[in-house]
């Protein structure tokens, strides 16, 4: 795989640009789809190969027991001298290595299933109005309009009655006039 593959960024969305978003998301799809079969190739290659170096390496053991360290030739231990040999390893780690980055494509194409879902999620948000700004003025319900000129109607009156204990005005640490009975 090369660097053309940045995962992060390509699954990232801006809800701010959704329909750049859905302009990139087919054409995004495609290319880790494709990745991942060729993917699907190199590790199918990878296990063939793994096959015949298996079935080489069998032969070969088998007509030169001695020289593998063998002094019988039965399954068990043609098997086990098998897997101890570098070309088998080799060919083992590259099958091991092609699973693993077919994994990672295959988990991407995924990803890219739940952005589509993601996205349109995101349209259906912003045609709820989710993403938009307040709206001067706001639409305030009518009964929430009554409690705040109650509230503000009562704040009025307790500030009215304030004024009027401390003489209309006057401060608060001048001595207050008793009232005559």
């Amino acid at each position: 795989m090369d660097d053309q593959f940045n995962y992060e960024q390509d699954l990232a969305i801006d809800p701010h640009s959704l329909d750049e978003e859905w302009l990139r998301q087919p054409g995004l799809y495609m290319k880790y789809s494709k990745e991942a079969a060729n993917a699907e190739r190199v590790r199918d290659l990878a296990k063939e190969k793994v096959g015949v170096v298996k079935a080489e390496l069998d032969r070969a053991i088998r007509k030169e027991p001695i020289k593998y360290g063998l002094e019988k030739i039965t399954d068990t231990p043609v098997a086990g001298a098998v897997l101890l040999q570098s070309e088998y390893k080799e060919a083992a780690n590259a099958l091991i290595e092609a699973d693993f980055k077919l994994n990672i494509l295959k988990s991407a194409v995924r990803a890219f299933d739940h952005k589509r879902e993601a996205l349109e999620n995101a349209v259906k948000m912003w045609l709820g109005g989710y993403f938009s700004g307040p709206k001067v003025p706001r639409d305030i319900p009518v009964g929430k309009r009554i409690i705040d000129m109650t509230r503000d109607k009562v704040s009025d009156q307790v500030r009215s009655a304030a004024n009027k204990r401390l003489g209309h005005g006057e401060k608060e640490d001048q001595p207050r006039r008793r009232r005559e009975i």
